[in-house]
């Protein structure tokens, strides 16, 4: 970092003063509306915690620890996990190691906090090694999402009643379970983007629109024996990454994408 850079930047816990300069710099990286962001903003508390680089009260950069996620595993103790989440650097900071240092600011806050396990979710495949060097988030694990034209006749759940059936429909199976603060996030940010929590004729899914499609993040069918409707175009890849191995065919599908 220049000297230039260096002066004055202390790296630490966001605060709800920082939050008018934390929608804007969120806004002007990832475009996202407003009031989405302010609704992140207001949940926060309850789900994770923020790190800020602040430059004499000029926020340069920002990421999120949400460690309102629970790992349930048959057989064993669960585990609090923590998701580096929305990693934001001002245009005119970028290169100079800020992005490291909130995310390592982040993570560190995010164990001070009780997170067990870190991971994140790169937005492109270049990102997995950035995250290995500074985070040693070396592990991958795999899901598949769907995409569909349109959606079956839906009709919408809240977030508390998409997690009571989550939950029964993965009992005994090894998943993650987002608190109800992330789970009232995830829904804000599938209607910000056409979509929603849904429940169907033999199942639930979690969607949003991208384009002239919908993004189907979360696919749970009532009856595990029964085929994916022929409406769901599969689409499998790596999608996380973390710092221990997860279990076996664990189910981690909502990750605020």
């Amino acid at each position: 970092m220049t000297d230039r850079m260096s002066k004055g930047i202390i790296i630490r816990e966001s605060a709800p003063c920082d939050n008018a300069q934390l929608v804007t710099l969120w806004h002007d990286v990832f475009g996202d509306p407003h009031a989405l962001i302010e609704g992140f903003l207001s949940l926060l508390p309850s789900m994770g915690i923020g790190c800020v680089a602040d430059q004499s009260g000029k926020i340069l950069g920002a990421a999120y620890l949400i460690h309102g996620f629970t790992l349930s595993c048959p057989g064993s103790e669960s585990q609090r996990c923590g998701y580096l989440y929305a990693v934001a650097v001002s245009e005119e900071a970028r290169g100079y190691g800020l992005g490291t240092a909130v995310s390592r600011g982040a993570a560190k806050s995010g164990r001070r906090h009780g997170a067990e396990l870190l991971c994140t979710l790169p937005a492109e495949e270049s990102l997995y090694r950035w995250y290995g060097d500074i985070l040693s988030l070396r592990f991958r694990s795999v899901r598949t999402a769907y995409t569909c034209k349109e959606l079956p006749s839906v009709a919408p759940l809240s977030p508390e009643e998409y997690l009571r059936i989550r939950e029964t429909l993965l009992q005994g199976l090894p998943h993650v379970i987002p608190n109800p603060a992330v789970m009232a996030f995830q829904e804000q940010l599938c209607e910000a983007y056409g979509g929603g929590l849904y429940c169907f004729d033999g199942g639930i899914l979690c969607a949003c629109q991208e384009g002239d499609h919908y993004a189907v993040s979360e696919l749970l069918l009532s009856n595990p024996a029964q085929a994916i409707p022929e409406i769901f175009v599969p689409r499998t890849s790596s999608y996380l990454c973390s710092d221990l191995p997860f279990p076996d065919g664990l189910i981690w599908n909502l990750t605020l994408d």
